[in-house]
């Protein structure tokens, strides 16, 4: 617990983006810290703080999978708690793993596959920025 707390206490009053941390808190508070030291920004925004491209980044997820049942009316179940943010979070997480704190999200589609009745993905791409907002 107090790693968790010495991480947390590091982000809010340094800021340091540098930080390497290790702890058994499990992936999903590891993709939250790496997910909120990575900022969005527009292009615009990229040039003009000379960002330097590291990498294109992508996530997906399929919303309503088909399921292969008999039964036509139980064709797909939902993943309704699922939602573009999600999405975001991961680009900003594989931005983060590619050393970058920078992200530009370039669009996040949905579409229809053969396994999926609903499968959407997000595209953007991972960058450094020295000094930004």
């Amino acid at each position: 617990m107090m790693k968790i707390f010495s991480l947390i206490l590091c982000l809010t009053l340094t800021s340091c983006s540098t930080l390497e941390y290790k702890t058994n808190a499990g992936p999903f508070l590891r993709a939250e810290v790496s997910a909120h030291v990575v900022e969005q920004y527009t292009l615009q925004e990229i040039k003009f703080y000379e960002g330097d491209f590291l990498a294109n980044v992508t996530s997906s997820q399929c919303i309503h999978p088909v399921e292969r049942t008999e039964k036509q009316s139980d064709s797909f179940r939902s993943n309704d708690s699922f939602s573009e943010s999600h999405l975001i979070r991961e680009l900003q997480v594989n931005t983060q793993s590619q050393g970058g704190n920078g992200l530009v999200v370039h669009s996040c589609n949905i579409a229809t596959t053969a396994d999926c009745f609903k499968h959407m993905q997000c595209n953007g791409s991972a960058y450094w920025i020295e000094r930004g907002k």
